[in-house]
């Protein structure tokens, strides 16, 4: 057992390792995985199909005798392994009353509202879910106090809570290179090139003529008679689609630097491509896209991370009438715009007098020997606004993580300067009043200085509230496994929203079907106990341009629909990368990046072997599918504002993963199915919003109904029988009238 015990920990070791070693703190590949196990998870027996793997209820050493996956099934423990599966809640908090008929919950699965019962209460009842009676107890999940010290994470052995990160990078880097060496390379089979390119190129920079150049020659007053595009009343009722604007349409005027095959090279993706494929974006069910940054960036900069200009748009993407156009052809359809606001550094502007090493914060700053590009607004152009520490090399060390270039030659603005700040925050209230955007992306949220954004999310909300966007979406990148990290940066004077890292590094293999479902409750609780309420806010995605793709080349497609459903249906706001509603598949040589930045476009000549071709299929079969899951989104609130109490989660291995969505009185009950099988289980639901004798249809198949029954115990259960990769969202039909 401590051999298993430390393979798991020494795994999302050095799949944290690998988040950080890589360019910007960004992650290598959940690949370490395979150096661990030989490329499959493993995972202890599980049951036939048609039966979940083990009851919630032995976790607590409660007899599983009477649980059953399904009313005609006896359970047996043949075979699971004796341990107690991890838990990241302890039944210790304060108990608090419970209002008559709360939903049930799956033993020690409730949450956000339920909650197990105090010990009041018989311990065989305490742990089957049965709807208890005003006079018994539950835990009651606090809501923490953004801005505070985050409490100590309880140590669990799945995410190294306790264990910093940064210790096992360099482990990490050996891990990565083995993984290397065993995944076969598959550059020439997977794309379309005779030989791997993908280096970087260079070109002389343009700068846009009609851009401003000063911050002293921009007014932040409204034009006269300018309308601006209020805020959604809720951002969780919103869908985001993210598609890199080099990569993904071609429109008119495009621009292509350097050879196309080059998956660094400019390949003529632009906004007015991005333009002319909205319909194709709002008819797949998105509400919302998030765009890359689009300033004038270096040669280097495709990606739009090295930027030269803060106020000026590439001439490879299109021009600011462009970019305002976007803006308004998406709020015509009733959609809206989240712009990448990377101001944490400029490109490479300049080069050190010497060695460019981090020498510490003692040293004396590092001299400037000569600048490589113009800047702008160009009173940026000062030594005095970049921190001029050297490049960073230790991603966990605090002093550089706020002051040291990413490497190899981004360089930092130094963020603590008051001067600094007065001058970013002048640029993003700018891009507001100019282009009428909806939302900042805030990258490398942790990488500037804590003092710099109270002033940020106070200035430029104040600012966004004056012109009718009263509730400005502010979502921040923060790479990391801890929750307390991300609510610790949420609040009044913080982000309003996350990507939820977490969940994500957490979830993955069992999304994939590589690692119990359990896995996804634990997330979920691990996120609700530490950010309360605020959990609806976090970013909910399987793959950006940051990871490698979801699909990898063998994985059933399956997979990826059980996936999209886990996104959308979830707590918090789905965020879709572009291509993963074609089924890209990421082709396994090297590093992630640019081999998951494909060419969407017919054309384009960056392609792999599951992005050739036109790629905006709206007939293909995860497209349609995906429309589907956004249809019954749209359709059931619940689905997207409602509170989350998790059903039911296999214990032992991919499976059954169940869960209620409960709002304004109605319960949509939520069963996946990560197994190749089918699957069944038989849970508890609200007694009162879902009584027996309930019939429960499904939305995805019309032809599928189950009927709430009462068990000996009293209560409601539902026995669901689930497809290999399948999901069911089960409702109970509206009354006709």
């Amino acid at each position: 057992m401590a051999l298993v015990k430390n393979l798991k920990k020494t795994l999302s070791l050095f799949v944290m390792a690998s988040l950080l070693a890589s360019q910007q703190g960004l992650f290598v590949s959940e690949a370490f995985a395979q150096v661990v196990t030989g490329g499959q998870a493993k995972a202890a027996p599980i049951q036939q199909a048609g039966t979940a793997a083990v009851p919630a209820s032995t976790r607590y050493g409660v007899p599983a005798t009477g649980l059953s996956a399904s009313p005609s099934l006896d359970f047996s423990l043949k075979g699971v392994p004796s341990a107690s599966a991890p838990s990241l809640i302890e039944d210790s908090r304060p108990s608090a009353p419970l209002s008559a008929g709360a939903p049930a919950a799956l033993p020690g699965s409730a949450v956000l509202l339920a909650a197990p019962q105090s010990d009041t209460v018989p311990r065989a009842r305490r742990h089957t879910g049965l709807d208890a009676t005003p006079s018994e107890q539950v835990e009651a999940v606090a809501t923490p106090v953004f801005g505070a010290t985050p409490a100590a994470a309880p140590e669990d052995e799945d995410v190294p809570n306790s264990q910093p990160v940064g210790d096992y990078v360099t482990e990490g880097l050996r891990r990565a290179k083995q993984v290397a060496e065993r995944v076969p390379l598959q550059a020439d089979a997977a794309f379309l090139t005779p030989k791997d390119y993908d280096e970087p190129i260079s070109y002389p920079v343009e700068y846009p003529a009609d851009a401003p150049q000063a911050l002293s020659d921009v007014s932040l007053d409204p034009p006269a008679g300018a309308k601006y595009t209020p805020s959604p009343e809720d951002w969780a009722d919103q869908t985001i689609y993210f598609p890199l604007v080099d990569r993904f349409a071609k429109g008119e005027g495009a621009r292509p630097v350097g050879d196309p095959r080059n998956g660094r090279a400019r390949h003529g993706g632009n906004l007015k491509g991005l333009i002319d494929r909205l319909d194709y974006i709002k008819e797949a069910g998105f509400t919302t896209i998030l765009i890359n940054p689009v300033f004038v960036n270096a040669p280097d900069g495709y990606h739009g991370y090295s930027p030269l200009h803060f106020m000026g748009i590439d001439p490879h993407l299109g021009t600011m009438a462009d970019f305002k156009l976007l803006a308004s052809e998406l709020h015509k359809r009733g959609m809206y715009l989240i712009f990448d606001l990377a101001i944490n550094h400029a490109g490479a502007v300049f080069e050190y007098k010497g060695n460019s090493a981090w020498e510490g914060m003692d040293k004396p700053r590092k001299e400037i020997s000569k600048w490589n590009y113009e800047l702008y607004p160009k009173e940026l152009k000062d030594p005095k606004h970049f921190s001029r520490r050297g490049v960073l090399n230790n991603w966990e060390d605090p002093d550089q993580k706020v002051n040291a270039d990413f490497p190899p030659y981004q360089r930092r603005f130094d963020t603590k300067n008051p001067e600094t700040q007065d001058m970013l925050i002048r640029i993003a209230k700018w891009w507001i009043r100019e282009a009428d955007v909806d939302g900042f992306r805030l990258d490398a949220y942790k990488h500037i200085a804590p003092e710099f954004w109270p002033r940020f999310h106070r200035s430029v909300s104040a600012y966004a509230a004056r012109l009718g966007k009263k509730n400005f979406f502010r979502p921040g990148e923060i790479l990391t496994h801890v929750n307390e990290e991300i609510a610790s940066a949420m609040g009044p004077d913080g982000i309003n929203a996350a990507y939820n890292y977490p969940a994500y590094l957490k979830d993955l293999g069992a999304v994939q079907g590589r690692a119990p479902t359990r896995l996804l409750e634990e997330s979920l609780k691990a996120n609700v106990r530490v950010l309360g309420d605020a959990a609806r806010s976090l970013l909910r995605f399987i793959d950006t341009q940051d990871t490698y793709r979801f699909l990898d080349k063998s994985t059933p497609l399956g997979v990826l629909w059980v996936a999209l459903s886990y996104v959308l249906f979830s707590t918090g706001i789905p965020l879709v990368y572009y291509g993963t509603e074609q089924a890209f598949r990421q082709a396994h040589a090297g590093h992630y990046d640019p081999r998951n930045r494909e060419d969407m476009f017919p054309e384009g000549q960056y392609k792999s072997e599951s992005s050739a071709g036109d790629k905006f299929d709206q007939s293909s079969p995860t497209y349609r599918q995906l429309q589907r899951l956004m249809r019954v989104r749209k359709q059931l609130p619940a689905l997207r504002r409602g509170r989350q109490f998790v059903r039911w989660a296999d214990q032992n291995g991919p499976g059954i993963y169940a869960f209620s969505r409960i709002y304004e009185g109605r319960e949509v009950v939520v069963v996946m199915n990560t197994a190749g099988e089918t699957r069944s289980a038989d849970f508890w639901v609200d007694a009162s919003l879902s009584p027996p004798g309930t019939a429960l249809q499904d939305k995805l198949d019309g032809k599928y109904s189950v009927e709430a029954y009462a068990p000996q115990s009293g209560g409601s259960k539902v026995a669901v029988e689930v497809p290999a990769y399948g999901v069911r969202v089960l409702v109970r039909p509206a009354k006709s009238r």
